[in-house]
């Protein structure tokens, strides 16, 4: 029994020993391992600030990096071990071709490849200029609702950049996200987006401020009869016709707008016209509503004839406050007949 007791004994003695020779020579095996975009820190950019130029492009900004060594030891390494560093100091404007170092290599870790060897950037010159800033929402109207903006935290913005980037751009979009309307004033945080002149974001630009504020109003709509004082029809011998719209869309606070049965404009006097002729019409608008039609369709089509001793027709039910006709003509005449 014990001599049984110290054969097992043995045994398991040599097994350790063989397991542990083999963990050991298995620690020494090299290996091979691939850190995935490891990000290049590009040195020296405010000497090119002092310089006047600025960075405009370039090809790359991460390589892989392939290393060999025992595999305990790479096993361990990450991409954050290593610098992969670009200098700047002697770009000038135009395409540089730079060579990336890498520092910070761990001991006993060999590299093997390099994705790119060096950098094309692309210098010209620092520019800032102002640029209009326009309000957009991204909201689409439900049946019955008008959106309106009014007010703009920002009316024009400082771009700043590559010279030739910041000529690009036409104009800078302040971007509202409006999913959350509700009824009446509503305040919407807006991010900036440089466009160019077909309306595409312009990259590598960048601004004082990446965002405002826009405060937009959600009102309602409705559709009313539009009631038109008029006076002047006939007078001097011109006789005058004339085609208005009959009703007009306005919007305005709910509150408001249903209370509202009718717009009313401004008198329309055409007693000095006399050639056909568009005559913008003036709504009387109660405060907070507004009129929703283009002004140049806002008008009345004027069409004057040189006639007389002509009745006047149905003016379709528009306020007619028209002045009698001047009848020192017609005596005239009599004297002469």
């Amino acid at each position: 029994m014990l001599k049984s007791n110290k054969v097992n004994l043995l045994i398991a003695f040599v097994l350790a020993v063989a397991l542990w020779a083999f963990v050991l020579e298995e620690t020494k095996i090299v290996s091979t391992e691939t850190l995935r975009n490891v990000p290049i820190t590009f040195l020296n950019e405010i000497t090119l600030e002092n310089k006047g130029l600025v960075v405009m492009e370039k090809d790359v900004d991460t390589v892989n990096i392939v290393i060999s060594g025992e595999r305990s030891i790479t096993s361990k390494v990450k991409a954050k071990d290593f610098k992969v560093i670009v200098d700047l100091e002697n770009a000038v404007k135009g395409e540089n071709r730079l060579p990336i170092t890498i520092n910070g290599v761990p001991e006993d870790v060999k590299i093997d490849q390099l994705s790119d060897r060096q950098v094309t950037v692309i210098m010209d010159e620092y520019k800032e200029s102002m640029r209009k800033v326009k309000a957009v929402v991204n909201y689409k109207p439900k049946n019955g609702e008008y959106i309106e903006i009014k007010e703009l935290g920002l009316s024009a913005v400082n771009v700043m950049g590559a010279a030739s980037l910041v000529d690009s751009v036409k104009e800078v979009q302040a971007i509202a996200e409006g999913e959350d309307l509700k009824q009446g004033e509503n305040l919407l945080e807006a991010k900036l987006i440089p466009v160019d002149k077909d309306g595409n974001q312009v990259q590598n630009v960048s601004f004082k401020d990446g965002k405002t504020e826009i405060k937009v109003m959600l009102n309602k709509t409705k559709e009313v009869p539009l009631i038109i004082p008029v006076e002047g029809l006939t007078t001097d011998g011109y006789e005058r016709t004339f085609i208005v719209p009959n009703t007009v869309k306005i919007a305005g606070p709910e509150n408001i707008i249903e209370q509202i049965q009718s717009i009313k404009t401004k008198k329309l006097d055409l007693s000095e016209v006399y050639e056909d002729a568009k005559i913008p019409l003036n709504a009387n608008l109660p405060q907070g509503i507004k009129l929703l039609v283009n002004k140049g369709d806002f008008v009345a089509d004027v069409s004057v004839d040189k006639v007389s001793n002509k009745s006047n027709g149905d003016n379709n039910g528009i306020i007619d406050e028209e002045d009698e006709p001047d009848k020192s003509d017609d005596e005239e005449e009599n004297r002469e007949g």
